[in-house]
């Protein structure tokens, strides 16, 4: 059994648990979900792209990752419920 230690967040959980329980469930699980999951599991990663930022004064660099959108996302959910 694998522990997560520190900050747990759910992109997390499904980062380490998503494989096995796709195998358990096989044939039950919704296209959507998988949808959303995949989402979930790419969101604020490069792999939805990303802006550069650079501070004008020190030239600092900074690479800021896009966010999924998916109202099931712990964090993106929050800001959709917010507005």
């Amino acid at each position: 059994m694998e522990y997560i230690t520190g900050v747990t967040t759910l992109q997390a959980i499904f980062t380490i648990h998503w494989l096995a329980y796709c195998d358990w469930y096989k044939g039950v699980i919704r296209p959507t979900v998988y949808e959303n999951i995949k989402k979930i599991l790419a969101c604020r990663t490069p792999q939805l792209g990303y802006h550069l930022y650079q501070c004008p004064r020190c030239r600092d660099v900074r690479l800021i990752p896009h966010s999924c959108k998916s109202r099931f996302c712990s964090s993106c959910g929050k800001i959709a419920t917010d507005k």
